[in-house]
This record gives C-alpha cells, sequence and structure tokens, in this order.
C-alpha cells in the first residue's frame, strides 16, 4: 500500500502548533517567529511534505503556477536564456513555470492567455509581448504580469527591460578608441513590433557614440533589415557596395551578424584584418569565428528577476496592500572577442 501523503496535519501534530500556524509558516500570509517557522519547515523537509495544488486551488489559494508565454523559441537563444532563468527562479521560490509558444502571433497569446487564467496561475511571464490586450487581460483578472524587452503602456503590468543604448554605444565608443572612424551599422527595421525600446534604442546608441566623437557616417553606411537571414544578408551587401568601405561594422543583434559573417566571408573579407566587428546580446557570438566581440544581454537575469517580480506582487497582494507596477532596467556587459583590432596595428593571430 502506497505511504499516505503528508498534510499539514501531521506538521501541527509533530511542532505541536495549530494548523493554521503551519499554513501562515510555509505559505508567508502572516508573520510567524523565526523559530517557529524553522521548526515547521525542518519537520515539513523531514517528512516529504509537498503541497497540493488542486487544495490550495480549491480553497482560493495560491496555484504556485507561473504561465511563460513565450512569442518564439526555434530561432532566438534569448528566449530559451530567459525561460531558463525564469524556471530555475520559480523552483527556487517554491514555483513551477507553464511555457506556451505562440510563434508571434497575437490570437495564439490570447489563447494561452485564457488557458493560463483558467488554470489559476500567479503570474504570467510575456517574453515578449505581442498584443496590449493580452497582457491587459492578465491585469485585469488580478493576475501579475509581466513584460520582457518590449513592454506596452499597459496599467498594473511590470517590466523587465535590458538599457538597449548603453551597449551599442559602449560597442561603438570601444571601435572609436581603436582608431575607427568609417563605421558602419546593420540593425533591425525601426519599425518592428517594439521597436520604440529595442531597435530604435540600439540605433540611437551607436548614433550618440558618434556624436560624442564628432564623427559622421553617411547613410550609405546604415543599413536595417528584418531578423531573416537571407533579408539580413542583402542588407549587409548593399553596405559593402557603397564608398567608402567601412573599417568596422555594429550589428545590433547576432542573428544579424551570423548572416553578415556569411556576406563577408563570400566577399573574402577577413576579420578583424579586414574589417571589425561587433554585435548585440552574445547570443550566437560565442559560437562563430571568430568570436564576437558583444554587448551580453543578461537573458536569464531577466528571468530570474520577473519571477522576484510576481513572487513580490503576490505578497503583497496577499497582505491586502495595494501594488504598483514596477520596471527593472538591466544593463549589458561588455564581452571582449576577437573580431576587433586597432587601426595601425597588425592583426592578431586567431
Amino acid at each position: 500500500m502506497a505511504q499516505a501523503r503528508p498534510t499539514i496535519k501531521d506538521i501541527a501534530l509533530a511542532a505541536g502548533v495549530s494548523i493554521t500556524t503551519v499554513s501562515h509558516a510555509l505559505n508567508h500570509t502572516r508573520p510567524v517567529s523565526p523559530s517557529t517557522r524553522a521548526t515547521i519547515q525542518e519537520i515539513a523537509n523531514r517528512l516529504g511534505y509537498r503541497p497540493d495544488p488542486v487544495a490550495r486551488m480549491l480553497q482560493g489559494g495560491d496555484s504556485l503556477l507561473i504561465g511563460h508565454i513565450i512569442c518564439e523559441l526555434h530561432d532566438n537563444l534569448f528566449f530559451p536564456q530567459v525561460a531558463r532563468g525564469a524556471d530555475l527562479q520559480a523552483q527556487a521560490s517554491g514555483y513551477a513555470t507553464i511555457i506556451s509558444n505562440t510563434d508571434g502571433q497575437a490570437a495564439t497569446e490570447e489563447c494561452a492567455v485564457e488557458l493560463l487564467l483558467e488554470k489559476r496561475v500567479n503570474g504570467i511571464i510575456f517574453t515578449t509581448p505581442i498584443a496590449a490586450a493580452n497582457v491587459a487581460k492578465a491585469v485585469e483578472a488580478g493576475v501579475a504580469a509581466v513584460m520582457i524587452e518590449r513592454p506596452f503602456p499597459v496599467p498594473g503590468a511590470h517590466a523587465v527591460l535590458i538599457d538597449q543604448v548603453a551597449g551599442t554605444r559602449e560597442l561603438t565608443r570601444m571601435l572609436i578608441a581603436q582608431g575607427h572612424r568609417c563605421i558602419a551599422y546593420l540593425g533591425g527595421y525601426l519599425h518592428q513590433r517594439g521597436s520604440r525600446h529595442v531597435e530604435r534604442q540600439r540605433y540611437r546608441g551607436f548614433q550618440d557614440a558618434l556624436r560624442e566623437a564628432g564623427i559622421t557616417v553617411p547613410s550609405t553606411l546604415v543599413a536595417h533589415s528584418s531578423y531573416d537571414p537571407g533579408d539580413a544578408r542583402t542588407a549587409c551587401q548593399h553596405l559593402l557596395e557603397h564608398t567608402p568601405c567601412p573599417t568596422a561594422l555594429v550589428i545590433g543583434s547576432d542573428l544579424v551578424a551570423a548572416a553578415a559573417l556569411q556576406v563577408l566571408y563570400q566577399c573574402g573579407c577577413q576579420i578583424p584584418r579586414d574589417i571589425s566587428v561587433v554585435s548585440v546580446d552574445n547570443t550566437l557570438g560565442p559560437y562563430l569565428a571568430p568570436v564576437l566581440t558583444e554587448a551580453s544581454h543578461p537573458g536569464e537575469d531577466m528571468g530570474r528577476q520577473a519571477v522576484d517580480l510576481i513572487v513580490e506582487h503576490c505578497r503583497i497582494v496577499a497582505a491586502g496592500k495595494t501594488n504598483r507596477s514596477r520596471r527593472v532596467t538591466l544593463q549589458p556587459k561588455l564581452f571582449l572577442g576577437s573580431s576587433t583590432r586597432i587601426i595601425g596595428q597588425p592583426e592578431r593571430d586567431l
């Protein structure tokens, strides 16, 4: 016969306290003395106690579930990085994540929100949100909602962002310090969804660094494309057709960078001897040849921050207090590869 699942009543009997005290100690719903909480937790661990999610939901309690709606899973490694960080942090906080993939479709995202609400999740992470109405639906249902990277102005929703301007600004400053003056830019289309927070800001960082140094770049050295490899290759080819030929290239995404490196290889350009190349996000860069210098984006940290916002939101609401929207902005970090060189110095042996 299978051993009976331990209950909070078993823990209460072993600890010599009431069932209510055990519930508050395990769920952090009301203050319990540190010593009593530690005793209860030790007994719960020893008995192998696990909360029953069905019972909790029937009693109106937390489901200990966090939904994670991801707009893409097959191309961009940034999304799995966020998912990994979110899931690890959820586990550490006593929660579990449920992942839904939308392939960038607003209708699929809406369906995912409705299904997750039916499961009474405590929160939903949108990486990245497709339609503001779907985020609003989660907020209106009383669920904590966190938007990753491309936020919409939805009252009551939280956001975790990257300082997109800083990444390309620091990369361009580095190239300028290395003596480069003819620097090209290749990034995503400025009219893409959420581009006010991503593509436009990355391009702005490039412009800011040039402006600070008093450098003017002709329009022929600026190109934009979608994240489709074919489109990115075409955009890179157009850049190389114009004069003057750039000595350095700032790229706004590793997906675009991978396509650009194919074009440079086909043209016989050697990196960094003929042209220095830097990129943003550091997902594919470490696997390319040469290894790219990057503004590395903290995808896993963004997932962890999103879960922390949801857990904090739930605790504030459980305490009967009013929760306020929060926006967390993380900084990219410079990762030095072997794809750049100082002008006037010989090429490094790779």
